[in-house]
This record gives structure tokens, C-alpha cells and sequence, in this order.
């Protein structure tokens, strides 16, 4: 089987172009088995006035939306987070492995350096990739 180990979506992305729904479509059309759904979590994505935990939660509830194309779609979809730490300037860290309490108990993850990061995804299991 065909994984994408790494898909934005819009709206959830900036960089995103389509919504994940039809993201899945077309993927599942042209042989890919599944996708890894790996939006950004940075300031960017967030919108004005918005707190950590309301842009936390609005990241968890893209993911459950998807998630219900996905069973719809019988298409394999997992879920990733793509972090942009504050303190580096265009640096990308992936996170693979992790599920929702991490974002929950990580919601301010963007002021973290990249070896709080990296403690804190060990700490729930997962992997940061650079």
C-alpha cells in the first residue's frame, strides 16, 4: 500500500490548496492507499484573537472531519502535526505517532525549542522529524 507520509489541506494549512476531502479522492484515484494529514501548527494558522486552546481545538476538529471522509471513502488517514517553532525562522518539525492529547497537552508547542519539543514527543511516544 501507498502512503503520503506528509499532506497539507485547506483550509487548515495556509499552503493547503485543497480541502482534505478531495485531497483523499484524488489520492485514492490514483493508487494511494492513505495519507498522513500533517498541517502546520504555527501563528500563522491562527486567527486573530484566537487562543492556543480554541486553535487547538479547531486543528483537532480538521482532523475529525477528515476523518469521517475518510471512513465515507474507505481510505486509510493518519494523523501528524507539523510544528513551526517560533524560535527558528523557516524551520519545519514533523511529529508523527502522537494523537489529540498531545496537542491538548502541548498547546503553546510553537514557544518551544526544539529540545522541549523533542522531550515532549518522546515523552508521548512519538517521533520529530527535522
Amino acid at each position: 500500500m501507498l502512503i503520503d507520509m506528509h499532506v497539507h489541506s485547506a483550509p487548515m494549512s495556509t499552503c493547503g490548496k485543497r480541502p482534505a476531502n478531495e485531497i483523499m479522492q484524488i489520492s485514492r484515484d490514483a493508487g494511494i492507499g492513505g495519507i498522513v494529514l500533517i498541517n502546520h501548527y504555527n501563528r500563522k494558522g491562527m486567527h486573530e484573537g484566537e487562543s492556543y486552546e480554541q486553535y487547538a481545538e479547531r486543528y483537532i476538529e480538521d482532523f475529525e472531519l477528515s476523518k469521517r471522509y475518510a471512513a465515507e471513502l474507505g481510505f486509510k488517514l493518519f494523523f501528524g502535526i507539523e510544528v513551526s517553532p517560533l524560535a527558528y525562522k523557516r524551520t519545519h518539525l514533523v511529529i508523527y505517532g502522537v494523537g489529540y492529547d498531545f496537542i491538548r497537552n502541548n498547546i503553546n508547542m510553537i514557544e518551544y525549542d526544539q529540545i522541549q519539543l523533542y522531550n515532549a514527543v518522546k515523552a508521548a511516544g512519538g517521533v520529530l522529524i527535522q
